[in-house]
C-alpha cells in the first residue's frame, strides 16, 4: 500500500508493468566453452564490472519484419555453435497475451539478423501454455538435434506465473519444432520452497565421472511468491531430478533444496531468481537477479565446483539499472562468453519502445572476476529455527529483518530459514491461513493475528503457550482486552506485539473553521456531514476501488454499535446469516451516510492515493482508517490530525474496537516447538517491541514500553483499547479468506458503487450463498 502521485502514473504503470513479468518472462543463454578462471581475490564495484556496449539497442520489438510482435522482446536463450551465435527471443504482442520465439544469427554478437519472416514456435504450438510460453534455454545434441526449453505461463500473477518447465526440439533452429508432449520439470507441492511455480530453467550439458550429465538451474517460487534457485540433474534431457541434500538443509524441504537463497542483511534480501549458467574448464559461473533492498532490480554473481553446490561471490551487486540513459529499467538478460570476455544481453525499457536488447561486456577478464566466499556456515549449525513473517509494507518488512537480526546477535548457534510476504499483497488473510493448516508449518509465524486463525486453534492446529505467558509474567505486561483477545478456553495461544486501532480521523483546521464539534453519536456524525457540506468541504473520503478494507471498516463498526460485537463475532465465525435482519440493518445506517452526501462523488473510484490525497489536501475532512494513515500523510501536517471513536448507534451494546494486532504463534506441527517457544519470548519482550515502536510508530502491546513517548492521538487510540469491552480484527483477517474475499469485492465495493437498498438486497444474498457453501450449510 503506498502513494502513487498523479504526475507518476505512467512511470509507475511501467514499472508494475515489470514487476508483473518477472516470472512470466526470465530468460536463461548457455555458454560457450572458452576458459575463465575463479580464483581472483579483488573485489568488484557494481557500477566498474560491466560497460554498456552501444546506448543503441542491438534488437528491439519494433524492428522491421517483426511485424507479429510490437510490445516488447527479451534476449530469451543465446549459444554458440558452429561459428556462429544464435538467439531465441520471445517476442510479445502485449501483456497479459502469448509470446512468440523469434530466431536471429550474428557472426560476432553484436551485428544481429533476423532469419525467418515469423516466429518458428507459439505459445499456441504448446498444449499447456495457459497464456504463454517463455524459451529460457537452449542447446544442441551431439546428433544435431536442436532443444529448446521454456515455462509455461498460466496467470498473469504480480509474482508468479503459476508455470512449469517444458521441452521442444527441432532438427534445425529454424524447425520444424515438436513439443514434448510431458513437462521435464514440474513445480513442488503446496508445502514446498518451489510449490508456487518453476521457471527460468537454464541447462548446461558437461561431463561428469566419464558420463553426460545435464544441470538445470531453476527458479522456484513458493505459493507466497518467495523466489529462490534451485538445481536438476538429468542424463537425457528429458528426465530430471531435483537437488537434495539432507546434510545440509536447514528447512524440512521435501523434494529439493534451493542453492541460491536471499540474504536477509544483503543487497538480495527480497528474492533470488533468474540464474543463468556457464561451465567452463575452469569452473561454473552463475548470474542471478533480486528485487531486494533499494530501488529496482539488481544482478549478483555466484560460482561453483560442479554446478550442483553454490556459493556468492565476494563482491555483492554486478549491476544495476542505471547502466543505460533514460531507461526506465530492465528486465529478463541472457549470459553468453567470448573468448575471455563475458557477455550480457539485457533487456532493457524506455519511452520510446517497449523494450530493447543492449549488449554489456565485462571490464576484467573472466579470471580476474570476484571469488567464492563460503556461504553454508548456516548449514553447520546446531539449533533451527524456520520463520514466516508477514509484514505491511516495505518500512515493515525492513522491521522484520533487523528485529530478526538482533535475536539472531543474542544466539549465534541458531540457523533461521527466513521468508515471508507482504499483508498488502491481499485484502484477506490468505497466505497466513495457508501457513495454519500446512502439513508441513513453519516453526513460527508472525502478521496479523487471531481473527479468523481462532477457528484453528478449535481445530487444534496452533500450539497451546500458556506456559510461556506464565514464565515470561505476560499476564501482567499485557492489557487485559488483548489478553481476552488471545485466550480461548482459558489458554493463550498468541504473543501480542504491536497495536494499530481503527476509528475515524479528521482535520481539527477544517472543524474549527466550520464550526462541527466531534461527533459521539450517530445522529451527531450525520449532522456534521451537513454541516460540512453547508461550508463546502466533502465531509469524508474513503478507498472504494482497488483496495478495499477501508470499506470493511464501515461494515464491521456498524455492525458492531448497531447489533453488538457478540453477534459480529459469530457473523464472523460463519455462524450467524448475512441474509438476516440485522445485517440488512447494517445496510440501511450505511445508505444514511450517502443520503446525507457524507462521501466524495468520486469516492466510488477512489484508489489509495486519490483518497489520501483528498484527505491531506483539505478536499475531505474525515477519514475511516487506521493508524497506519500517518505513514503516508505528510509528516509536516501531521499536527493537523485529530481522532474519535467510531460514532454509537445502540447505546445499549458492548463497547466493540477494530483493533489490528500484530503478533506471532507457533504451529502445533511445528518441526522446532523449544526454538519457537523462545524466540516468541523475544518478540513479547521490551526490547523488540521498543524496537517496532522506533521504526514504525506502532503501538507496543507490552505495557512495560514507556507510554510517554506516543503523542496525543496515539495516548487517545491506547485509552479507547483500555476501556474497550471488545477488539477484533479488520474484517479481511477476521474470516474465512474466500469469504471475506467475496465480500469485499463482489459485496461491498459494488453496494458503495451502486448505494441502493436493492443493491444491499442482492449482494447480501449472494455473500450468504458464499457463507453456506464454506461452511457447508
Amino acid at each position: 500500500m503506498y502513494l502513487k502521485p498523479k504526475r507518476l502514473i505512467f512511470p509507475v504503470l511501467v514499472a508494475t508493468f515489470c514487476l508483473m513479468l518477472l516470472s512470466a518472462c526470465q530468460l536463461q543463454p548457455l555458454p560457450s566453452d572458452a576458459s575463465m578462471g575463479l580464483s581472483a581475490t579483488e573485489k568488484s564495484d557494481a557500477s566498474s564490472l560491466f560497460t554498456l556496449h552501444s546506448d543503441a539497442w542491438l534488437l528491439s520489438q519494433a524492428d522491421e519484419g517483426i511485424d507479429w510482435g510490437s510490445f516488447r522482446t527479451d534476449p530469451g536463450a543465446i549459444i554458440f555453435h558452429d561459428g556462429q551465435y544464435h538467439m531465441f527471443r520471445n517476442v510479445f504482442g502485449g501483456f497479459p497475451g502469448p509470446v512468440e520465439i523469434g530466431y536471429a544469427t550474428s557472426p560476432d554478437g553484436i551485428d544481429w539478423t533476423d532469419v525467418t519472416d515469423g516466429p518458428i514456435l507459439r505459445s499456441a504450438d504448446v498444449e499447456s501454455a495457459g497464456i504463454a510460453a517463455v524459451v529460457t534455454g537452449a542447446l544442441v545434441e551431439d546428433d544435431g538435434t536442436w532443444v529448446l526449453y521454456f515455462h509455461t505461463w498460466l496467470s498473469p500473477s504480480p509474482s508468479l506465473g503459476r508455470g512449469d518447465i517444458g521441452r521442444a526440439t527441432a532438427p534445425s533452429p529454424e524447425g520444424p519444432w515438436t513439443v514434448d508432449a510431458e513437462l521435464v520439470l514440474s513445480k513442488g507441492s503446496a508445502e514446498e520452497w518451489d510449490g508456487g511455480q518453476v521457471s527460468q530453467a537454464s541447462v548446461v550439458r558437461t561431463e561428469h565421472d566419464s558420463e553426460e550429465r545435464y544441470v538445470m538451474s531453476y527458479t522456484g517460487a513458493d505459493r507466497r511468491g518467495f523466489m529462490r534457485i534451485g538445481i536438476a540433474t538429468s542424463e537425457d534431457g528429458i528426465q530430471w531430478a531435483k537437488y537434495n541434500d539432507p546434510l545440509t538443509s536447514i528447512a524440512p524441504f521435501a523434494e529439493s533444496d534451493p542453492v541460491i537463497v536471499p540474504d536477509l542483511d544483503g543487497w538480495d534480501d527480497g528474492s533470488a531468481y533468474m540464474g543463468r549458467m556457464v561451465n567452463t574448464t575452469s569452473g561454473w559461473l552463475m548470474v542471478y537477479k533480486s528485487l531486494g533492498a533499494g530501488l529496482g532490480p539488481k544482478l549478483g554473481m555466484a560460482v561453483s565446483d560442479d554446478g550442483i553446490t553454490w556459493h556468492k561471490t565476494a563482491n555483492g551487486p554486478i549491476m544495476d539499472g542505471n547502466l543505460i540513459p533514460n531507461a526506465l529499467g530492465f528486465g529478463h538478460y541472457a549470459l553468453a562468453q567470448h573468448e575471455d570476455e563475458l557477455r550480457l544481453y539485457t533487456e532493457f525499457f524506455g519511452w520510446e519502445i517497449g523494450s530493447g536488447i543492449y549488449l554489456l561486456k565485462s571490464n576484467a577478464e573472466l579470471t580476474n572476476l570476484p571469488h567464492a566466499i563460503q556461504d553454508t556456515e548456516m548449514a553447520k549449525k546446531a539449533r533451527q529455527l524456520n520463520y514466516v513473517a508477514y509484514w505491511g509494507g516495505n518500512q515493515a518488512r525492513s522491521w522484520d529483518k533487523q528485529n530478526w537480526r538482533a535475536y539472531e546477535a543474542e544466539n549465534p548457534d541458531l540457523a533461521v530459514q527466513w521468508a515471508g510476504a507482504d499483508n498488502y499483497g491481499s485484502p484477506a488473510n490468505t497466505n497466513i491461513v495457508a501457513d495454519v493448516t500446512s502439513e508441513n508449518p513453519p516453526d513460527v509465524v508472525s502478521g496479523n493475528i487471531v481473527g479468523v486463525m481462532r477457528e484453528y486453534v478449535d481445530q487444534g492446529l496452533i500450539a497451546d503457550i500458556s506456559e510461556l505467558w506464565a514464565e515470561e509474567g505476560w499476564d501482567e505486561a499485557f492489557p487485559t482486552t488483548l489478553k481476552e483477545m488471545v485466550t480461548f478456553d482459558g489458554k493463550q495461544y498468541f504473543v501480542p506485539q504491536a497495536i494499530q486501532f481503527n476509528g475515524i480521523f479528521y482535520r481539527q483546521d477544517i472543524f474549527v473553521d466550520a464550526g462541527v464539534s466531534v461527533p459521539e453519536t450517530w445522529d451527531e456524525l450525520l449532522t456534521a456531514c451537513d454541516a460540512l457540506n453547508n461550508h463546502g468541504v466533502t465531509p469524508m473520503t474513503i478507498t472504494a476501488s482497488q483496495w478495499p478494507p477501508p470499506i470493511g471498516f464501515w461494515f464491521s463498526h456498524i455492525n458492531m454499535r448497531l447489533n453488538g460485537p457478540d453477534f459480529h463475532d459469530r457473523l464472523m465465525r460463519g455462524q450467524e446469516r448475512y441474509d438476516d435482519p440485522r445485517v440488512r440493518e447494517v445496510f440501511t445506517y450505511w445508505l444514511q451516510l450517502f443520503e446525507h452526501k457524507c462521501f466524495s462523488e468520486e469516492s466510488a473510484g477512489n484508489n489509495y492515493s486519490a483518497a489520501m490525497t483528498e484527505f491531506a489536501s483539505g478536499e475531505a475532512a474525515m477519514y475511516a482508517h487506521g493508524t497506519w494513515l500517518y505513514q503516508f500523510y505528510p509528516a509536516d501536517q501531521a499536527d493537523q490530525l485529530g481522532f474519535f471513536r467510531f460514532p454509537i448507534i445502540d447505546p445499549e451494546q458492548p463497547l466493540g474496537e477494530l483493533v489490528p494486532l500484530y503478533g506471532a504463534f507457533i504451529p502445533a506441527k511445528a518441526s522446532n516447538p523449544e526454538e519457537a517457544r523462545a524466540f516468541l519470548a523475544y518478540l513479547g519482550s521490551v526490547e523488540s517491541q521498543q524496537s517496532n515502536f522506533d521504526a514504525l510508530g506502532r503501538i507496543a502491546s507490552h505495557m512495560g514500553v514507556d507510554q510517554s513517548q506516543y503523542h496525543d492521538v496515539l495516548q487517545q487510540g491506547w485509552e479507547m483499547i483500555e476501556n474497550a469491552e471488545y477488539v477484533t480484527q479488520l474484517y479481511g483477517a477476521n474470516t474465512q479468506p474466500s469469504l471475506a474475499l467475496a465480500a469485499y469485492f463482489n459485496g461491498f465495493i459494488p453496494f458503495w458503487q451502486e448505494p441502493t437498498p436493492e443493491k444491499a438486497d442482492e449482494i447480501l444474498t449472494y455473500i450468504e450463498s458464499v457463507r453456506a457453501q464454506i461452511y457447508s450449510e
